[in-house]
């Protein structure tokens, strides 16, 4: 049994990160170290150019032609500060792609396959951003339809990950569109099911919205026959996973309003016992996973603990498990009403995400902190 919440630390990952200044940030560091400008106008005074033309400059780098760099940097007598306006430039003209090579020149030289492996290489060292610049640059060409549905699986992942719902429905509607034109209720139902997903995640969607995305799902995935194990490499629809988002809803609202008691703990041990020893160890992870939701919500706290640390061990940091253990861990705290520890951890919890590009946990785990310190606001009191 879990005793302390430092048995098993999810925040490992919050080492420090090197953010990479952006160009803006390096010319206004050069500028105020070397010449004492605070100010965007006091730069443009120096370099002879309107305030207006010395916005631009910093907000749209890539535009600049070679001579206006250098007359930034001719200003300067720092060869560190030359040096690091020059590459934050070349980056933010050219991304990584001068150190890795162009994702086009990839693809057509090793083909689609070793594109894929490429990004997913690039999801677990933690560079969602990357990764998804090279599925959106792959979309962008003709392949063969079992590589192509591999990208978009990829893509729906990547812009959840960053917290692009717009654009992770927009992966939806191509796989509905593209069901439709094959007349393939599969891909249907995977993409009403990753609606369902998406419009889940979003706050002040209605109710009556979900209920309607959920039966949707339903119907059609009612008509499928029972996918065998491990039988697709796709995301692929089953009402076990319907059951589960609608299950995961029903967690927040609970967190929320509370009264939902009965239902969890029907759902506890119909999730317990869906579970077989055959289970890959992301299923198995995700299984556990929702336990522990579901026990924290039941105010079982040590039991949350102990499930939570087999859910954190059986699964892929890179997708997610330390940041998503770590959300778990800080309610848990919060529920125990240790609420400044609560908030020291969550705030590392948000370096964390940030660091990993979990931009969506990062939301979840920026509202839950907002909240707590909202809390340790003294009474108000009548003016």
């Amino acid at each position: 049994m879990a005793e302390t919440s430092s048995d098993i630390d999810y925040l490992v990952g919050t080492k420090p990160y090197p953010k990479i200044p952006s160009f803006a940030e390096e010319v206004r560091e050069a500028f105020a170290l070397e010449r004492g400008c605070l100010k965007d106008q006091d730069i443009a005074k120096l370099l002879s150019m309107s305030p207006g033309r010395v916005s631009q400059i910093l907000n749209q780098p890539e535009i600049l032609k070679a001579e206006t760099v250098q007359r930034i940097i001719g200003s300067l007598t720092s060869v560190i500060h030359r040096k690091n306006i020059l590459k934050a430039w070349q980056r933010e003209c050219f991304g990584d792609e001068l150190a890795e090579g162009d994702p086009t020149t990839l693809i057509a030289e090793t083909g689609i396959a070793s594109t894929i492996k490429r990004i997913d290489r690039l999801v677990r060292t933690m560079r969602p951003d990357r990764a998804l610049k090279v599925t959106e640059q792959a979309l962008r060409s003709d392949h063969e339809p079992e590589f192509r549905r591999l990208l978009l699986d990829r893509a729906f992942y990547l812009y959840q990950r960053l917290d692009q719902s717009g654009d992770a429905m927009g992966v939806a509607q191509k796989l509905y569109n593209w069901g439709k034109e094959d007349g393939s209720r599969e891909k249907i139902a995977t993409a009403l099911a990753m609606r369902v997903r998406i419009l889940r995640s979003i706050d002040g969607v209605s109710a009556k919205v979900l209920s309607s995305a959920y039966g949707d799902a339903r119907e059609v995935i009612g008509t499928l026959p029972i996918p065998k194990p491990g039988a697709s490499p796709h995301i692929t629809a089953t009402p076990q996973m319907i059951k589960r988002e609608h299950l995961t809803n029903v967690l927040t609202y609970e967190e929320w309003h509370g009264g939902a008691d009965s239902f969890l703990e029907e759902s506890l041990t119909a999730v317990e016992s869906s579970m077989s020893p055959e289970d890959s160890s992301q299923k198995k992870s995700s299984s556990f996973y929702l336990q522990a939701r579901i026990h924290l919500a039941l105010r079982n706290y040590f039991k949350a603990e102990d499930i939570l640390e087999e859910s954190f061990q059986k699964g892929d940091i890179s997708l997610g498990s330390d940041a998503q253990s770590a959300i778990i861990m800080a309610k848990i705290i919060a529920a125990r009403g240790n609420i400044d520890e609560a908030i020291e951890y969550y705030e590392k919890l948000c370096v964390l995400c940030e660091s990993e590009r979990h931009l969506y946990l990062l939301k979840l785990s920026q509202r839950d902190l907002a909240v707590l310190k909202a809390s340790k606001f003294p009474p108000s009191h009548p003016v």
